[in-house]
């Protein structure tokens, strides 16, 4: 993985600076820029031809799913599939570098859908969807620390949209977990989208089951507000979450304030509470983090730099500092 993020890093570093040049002095000197401009365009089209034909090889594959399954005849109006490749660099403490590569593909079947009211995705549920220009997804992004990457899941199955109204939709989820011992997952959730002039409110309910976990709840209420021309954004997240095994609940609550500063680069800063009920009711940790995001490289390139500092319990809330990196590869289709 270390090897990986070097070789990752030396490319985007021969794309993002055109202009180097190693020419040594000499009469041939402006021939050798020239060259080196030259050869560093080459790579430079390489990476963009690349990311093309994997961006047409998701249409294709996409497109033809969806057709097969909706038998659609004539024009095709295309789709939004795409895949999602990351490579999460972390260390807290000055303590030993952890590496964690994360995936998300999301094949977009609107044929599909509106027919049989299916759609195939797999997701990793840590994962905050790159979303053009923004910062964030659709929510705010906890901090990925030694406690939280036990919890990282990834399924890949069939959801099936049981009903879809202006306010609310939910769904029903049957697939297979994809992390450390693949197993079966099902999961049934209902999400609400409620705007109001002073902001919007989302509420969510959510229940899934794993074999080796057994049933799990999750209740949200998050209210998000966006000012200033969308250039601010306010979210305050509340999620509960219920282990019904082990009748063991997880409540997280806090702000996050996202600054959009260009098209290409953001700032978010979070601020979360973890709560255990077991049965009474304890704080288990503080964090504060500060999330710099930023537009590498064409659109789909995108880099990101998160310090942090949590207060555990397990240390008397002494500070517990460290920092993630994060860089996300997005491959859209495109015909």
């Amino acid at each position: 993985m270390r090897q990986f993020l070097s070789k990752i890093l030396f490319l985007l570093f021969l794309a993002l600076n055109p202009s180097t040049s190693y020419a040594e002095e000499g009469p041939d000197i402006e021939a050798q820029k020239v060259n080196v401009l030259v050869t560093t365009k080459d790579k430079t089209n390489f990476i963009d031809d690349t990311k093309s034909a994997i961006s047409r090889f998701i249409y294709f594959v996409s497109s033809n799913v969806d057709r097969t399954l909706s038998r659609k005849k004539g024009e095709y109006k295309g789709n939004n599939s795409r895949i999602v490749v990351s490579g999460v660099a972390s260390n807290a403490r000055g303590e030993k570098w952890e590496y964690v590569p994360l995936y998300n593909v999301n094949l977009n079947l609107p044929e599909t859908e509106s027919r049989l009211q299916i759609v195939v995705e797999s997701k990793a549920d840590e994962f905050v969807e790159a979303n053009e220009t923004t910062a964030e997804g659709k929510s705010s992004e906890e901090v990925l620390d030694r406690y939280q990457k036990e919890n990282i899941e990834t399924t890949a199955g069939l959801r099936y949209l049981l009903l879809s109204l202006k306010e609310w939709n939910s769904s029903a989820n049957l697939g297979v977990g994809l992390d450390r011992n693949p197993e079966l997952v099902a999961k049934a959730q209902a999400r609400g989208n409620y705007n109001f002039r002073f902001g919007k409110i989302l509420p969510s309910v959510g229940l899934i089951w794993r074999p080796s976990r057994g049933f799990r709840n999750q209740y949200g209420f998050n209210y998000e507000e966006t000012f200033m021309e969308n250039e601010w954004k306010f979210i305050y997240e509340n999620k509960l979450e219920w282990q019904i095994t082990n009748e063991q609940a997880e409540f997280i609550t806090g702000p996050s304030l996202i600054h959009r500063i260009t098209k290409r680069i953001a700032m978010t800063y979070i601020f979360k509470q973890h709560s255990l009920f077991e049965p009474t009711v304890r704080a288990e940790r503080y964090e504060f983090s500060v999330k710099y995001r930023q537009d590498l490289y064409g659109g789909w390139v995108y880099g990101n730099i998160t310090p942090f500092i949590s207060y555990l319990r397990e240390n008397n809330f002494g500070p517990y500092p460290g920092i993630v990196f994060r860089l996300d590869f997005v491959f859209a289709a495109k015909s």
